[in-house]
């Protein structure tokens, strides 16, 4: 079976492990290796992602700062070429309509990497009816206030915001109280004919990283920790998230399909959510 060819553009931290992924795959070529920031003594690196001759890929990885997703995502989709693009998608309402136009969009994949998390998988597998749920919470802290040029919101809201989409495509915001570490965001999600509220907890600098949710229902409360693998502390069979979400899409590229999950129209849902939050009092 022939390799899927990639060209990973940015090789910071999130690109680095998207590099050693595909070093440990069997079905991966690296044809290039890119970051405008960095001089790597490979014969595959290029510092221009213009520089990438698109008929020697399958497809392009982009783990590049926010600002330039939808400039380096639009350049390979218009030149026809299949791209997984880290979240957020874009950091804007120009470029967001602007992905919309580009014939090719059907081709991109963005990385909602929760979507295939398997303490989530196991919860909706093993609770199909909903109309119990009285209260969701989801509680995301980051140890250390990192030098970003994004917010607490654009950084860790977009993978929130796609959980709970995972619940319904319904979702009301109600009230934001915003703070450099903090942001707290009230709402109700509509269940059945039901709405549920929901309270959603975003903080940098906290004393220990968590990915947690919370589902109060009439029978019980369930905590599922999205870093630890577990449910109510019961540890599930070992797994990576980002292996699983790579591994869909690499098949999706093999396969020459069209992105059913974390589709660009998944992107806009997700985005018109967490960036109008962003967006006040900036």
């Amino acid at each position: 079976m022939a390799k899927i060819r990639v060209a990973l553009i940015g090789l910071g931290y999130w690109g680095s492990k998207h590099l050693e992924f595909f070093k440990n795959s069997s079905e991966i070529e690296i044809v290039y290796l890119c970051d405008k920031n960095k001089i790597l003594p490979d014969s595959n690196f290029v510092k221009d992602y213009r520089d990438i001759d698109v008929t020697k890929i399958d497809f392009v990885d982009v783990v590049t700062s926010e600002e330039t997703h939808f400039e380096i995502a639009d350049y390979f989709l218009s030149k026809d070429v299949y791209v997984f693009l880290e979240k957020p998608l874009c950091v804007d309402s120009e470029d967001l309509n602007n992905f919309s136009k580009n014939p090719n969009h059907d081709k991109l994949m963005v990385g909602y990497l929760y979507n295939f998390d398997k303490a989530l998988d196991s919860f909706f597998e093993n609770n199909s009816d909903l109309n119990s749920l009285n209260k969701i919470e989801i509680i995301w802290n980051d140890l250390l206030l990192r030098d970003k040029s994004c917010s607490i919101v654009a950084d860790l809201g977009p993978h929130v915001f796609s959980i709970l989409n995972r619940f319904s495509e319904n979702i009301n915001i109600d009230c934001v109280e915003k703070s450099k570490l903090l942001t707290s965001i009230y709402g109700t999600i509509k269940i059945s004919e039901r709405f549920v509220p929901f309270y959603i907890s975003l903080s940098w600098n906290s004393e220990i990283k968590q990915r947690l949710v919370k589902i109060h229902s009439n029978e019980s409360f369930t905590i599922i920790d999205c870093l630890n693998g577990c449910i109510n502390l019961e540890q599930l069979p070992k797994y990576y998230t980002l292996s699983l979400e790579l591994e869909y899409f690499i098949n999706v590229v093999r396969k020459q399909q069209l992105v059913k999950i974390n589709s660009l129209d998944y992107g806009i849902q997700v985005f018109k959510l967490w960036f109008p939050i962003d967006s006040v009092s900036k």
